[in-house]
């Protein structure tokens, strides 16, 4: 909040910023911070939606911006990227390996990283196309089929094994 908070008191974007989520822990908090920042006609919070409206998001969406501190794997940037919307997400825990090069890294404890990120795709249309291209052929890897097979490899190999 505070990195768009930063480039929307510059001037530097004209976006709004649309948070989706389940009004759960930290919600309160989020809800202050834009307060406390003049933001209340610039955020968007959606609340809750459910799981088959967020491609119309991640479709109309210029960027998605996703600077999680911790994923197990990291599910919401793949299904961003499989709508073609262009990537910004943490260079750290699994995200690194999901996104490969079809993503803006950013330092989520770093405001200023984040910061530079989204003004960098909000200020160039052709970064943009070139992250969604990317993020296209990196989604493209990942499928449940996939994942299936896989495990179920790992099983058999374990399952094999003398003891």
């Amino acid at each position: 909040m505070n990195a768009y908070a930063r480039l929307k008191k510059a001037k530097r974007i004209p976006h709004r910023l649309v948070h989706v989520g389940e009004s759960g822990w930290g919600y309160n908090a989020v809800r202050r911070r834009i307060s406390e920042l003049g933001l209340e006609s610039d955020v968007i919070l959606t609340g809750y939606l459910p799981f088959g409206d967020l491609p119309a998001i991640y479709s109309l969406c210029d960027f998605f911006v996703f600077p999680s501190l911790y994923e197990g794997f990291g599910l919401p940037v793949v299904e961003a990227m499989a709508c073609g919307a262009p990537v910004i997400a943490s260079a750290s825990s699994a995200l690194p390996e999901v996104c490969g090069e079809a993503a803006e890294p950013v330092d989520p404890g770093r405001e200023e990283s984040i910061s530079e990120a989204i003004l960098r795709l909000a200020c160039n249309p052709d970064w943009r196309a070139e992250l969604s291209r990317r993020g296209l052929a990196r989604a493209a890897l990942f499928s449940w089929e996939t994942a299936a097979r896989q495990t179920l490899d790992v099983y058999r190999k374990v399952g094999s094994q003398q003891v």
